[in-house]
């Protein structure tokens, strides 16, 4: 069952930091978790963008190494046929792969 992250206080928290995260690029208006099938939806409002775009990242998984967790995604695309376009580029996923490359703090790990 997908999540709502807007009910319980560590997913509020979760909000704050991913728009954090995105606010250079604009802000993300819904999150949904769904941890049994490892999906992630987020809706964003992008600058630029007149209508909100609709990110779905499949099979995500939680890497532990040593005393730290690590977030491995699967399949990203978007409701914008440009967006997958970049998505695939090895370029693009080298990008999000260095991004990654950091620890999940605790409270995201908690909700995932």
């Amino acid at each position: 069952m997908i999540q709502n992250l807007l009910g319980r206080p560590l997913d509020y928290v979760a909000r704050i930091y991913l728009n954090f995260k995105l606010k250079p690029y604009g802000s993300m208006t819904k999150l949904e978790i769904d941890t049994v099938n490892k999906t992630v939806n987020l809706d964003l409002e992008l600058k630029g963008e007149g209508e909100p775009i609709r990110v779905i990242v499949s099979n995500y998984k939680l890497v532990e190494s040593g005393n730290c967790t690590f977030i491995e995604l699967g399949e990203i695309t978007a409701s914008r046929e440009w967006m997958n376009v970049v998505l695939a580029e090895p370029a693009v996923k080298a990008m999000i792969k260095t991004a990654l490359a950091k620890p999940v703090p605790g409270f995201l790990k908690s909700i995932l």
